[in-house]
């Protein structure tokens, strides 16, 4: 009787550790799953940085932010007040856009790859910009990328139109796959060399990403 009892409570030492560690919210399953993140941001980090509409720095010292975004996602558009604010404040970061266009924002892939054309023009900034600040082109029954390349200042609308009539699609669809390969389900998502933040991050989740001091 005594060694079935002590068997029982042995096995149920046995559950508890294994649902404590492995389970949804288990301490090694959590370890186990940041490994796994860390090796996928190690072997992509260094196109991450190479490629994608870059914002701030342009060294190669940057402390560098990636953010995998959708054109037409609202909660992108929000967040891009802390971009700003952490651009504005902290001169050595750059912001690395990938584009994440989802299936269901029928606009968000025309607009990617608009603004990968502007991008090799060197206008990505006001065209980001735009894109995020002015939310018509998501409403009008068409969208003229060639007007919204003169009103953001694209120097060259002629190569800018040229580039359109042959897609980006294959930047595009790789900024995906790698988005996939790395866990992005949402936009935004951002990512630092330590892994990704949660939720709608704020300036300081940034600033504590980045390893970047307090300017409070």
């Amino acid at each position: 009787m005594k060694s079935s009892y002590g068997s029982a409570v042995g096995m149920l030492i046995v559950v508890a550790f294994g649902v404590a560690g492995f389970g949804p919210n288990g301490q090694i399953r959590a370890y186990v799953s940041n490994w796994v993140e860390q090796r996928a941001i190690k072997r992509h980090w260094s196109w991450l940085k190479a490629t994608g509409g870059r914002l701030g720095n342009q060294s190669d010292t940057a402390r560098v932010l990636i953010e995998f975004s959708d054109y037409q996602c609202p909660f992108c558009r929000a967040a891009q007040a802390s971009v700003d604010t952490l651009l504005r404040e902290y001169p050595n970061v750059a912001v690395v856009y990938h584009p994440f266009p989802l299936a269901f924002h029928p606009r968000a892939r025309p607009a990617a790859i608009a603004s990968v054309c502007a991008d090799k023009q060197g206008a990505f900034n006001t065209f980001n910009r735009f894109l995020y600040t002015d939310t018509t082109w998501m409403k009008a029954d068409s969208v003229d990328w060639n007007t919204m390349a003169v009103k953001t200042g694209v120097p060259d609308t002629a190569a800018f139109a040229t580039c359109l009539r042959r897609p980006q699609s294959a930047e595009v669809d790789k900024s995906i796959e790698v988005g996939d390969e790395l866990g992005v389900a949402g936009t935004p998502a951002f990512l630092s060399r330590r892994g990704f933040l949660d939720g709608l991050p704020s300036v300081e989740t940034f600033r504590a990403a980045l390893g970047l001091p307090s300017k409070r």
